[in-house]
């Protein structure tokens, strides 16, 4: 089995996100990684609006988007049995977005999920983490 420091799991607050972060801190638990949560709002995915919404929730950490996110990502820390390191909120790319938090905290390994269905195969997140990050990712098929 890989030995990994650092795992971090993209979820995108889908009823699903439960179980894939179950799956990735059962990998933790049994590397003995630390483990970090992170979800990205990717609609607003062009550059010109991620400068734009990036500085507006950056000024503004009382932003509703913001809290909201956080706060379901905390209550999936709650449900999981092995301990969360970080929980971090992201707005815009998602392959820059990622690539930012791996070089701050010195991730190695990448969970994410990936969706069967004809626009899943279309336009796929899991595509693009591929092939942008410079790391593993593990993608972890769901329903």
């Amino acid at each position: 089995m890989m030995s990994y420091q650092h795992i971090l799991v993209a979820v995108d607050l889908s009823d699903d996100s439960q179980l894939l972060l179950d799956k990735a801190a059962d990998l933790a638990k049994a590397t003995h990684a630390k483990l970090s949560l992170i979800y990205i709002d990717v609609m607003k995915d062009d550059e010109f609006t991620q400068q734009i919404v990036n500085s507006f929730v950056r000024a503004s950490e009382n932003n509703n988007v913001l809290q909201n996110s956080k706060d379901q990502l905390n209550r999936l820390v709650e449900n999981t049995s092995y301990p969360v390191e970080q929980t971090l909120v992201g707005f815009g790319g998602l392959s820059q977005e990622l690539e930012d938090a791996v070089k701050e905290y010195e991730i190695d390994l990448i969970v994410c999920g990936h969706h069967q269905g004809f626009w899943h195969n279309i336009k796929s997140s899991a595509k693009k983490v591929l092939k942008s990050i410079p790391i593993e990712v593990l993608v972890v098929q769901l329903r």
